[in-house]
């Protein structure tokens, strides 16, 4: 299945080039788009927004996105989507060949 892969990484996430990306990525059209944030420490509120605004513009047109999070559970991302619910929302995935297939 191809997908159109943004990655995010560190503490410091840049919310504007982020949104830009998604946005990029969005008005492409492209059919999957995969937010890699295995490598992701920290995510702030205005930056998890931007993930489901797009979730929710992705869906209403048949299209959707993935969360590519750590392998391990206690990374802070698994953490975050565990205890928002999120990780019944977002379909996730945690390595390149699990949207390939």
């Amino acid at each position: 299945m191809g997908a159109s892969i943004v990655e995010v990484s560190g503490s410091k996430i840049d919310t504007f080039k982020f949104h830009k990306q998604l946005e990029t990525l969005y008005q492409s059209d492209a059919k999957v788009i995969c937010v890699d944030a295995r490598k992701c420490d920290y995510m702030n509120s205005y930056t998890l927004g931007t993930v489901i605004y797009y979730y929710s513009l992705l869906m209403k047109q048949n299209r959707k996105i993935i969360m590519m999070l750590s392998e391990d559970k206690e990374n802070y991302m698994n953490r975050l989507f565990e205890m928002t619910g999120l990780e019944k929302l977002f379909e996730i995935v945690r390595n390149l060949n699990e949207i390939i297939e």
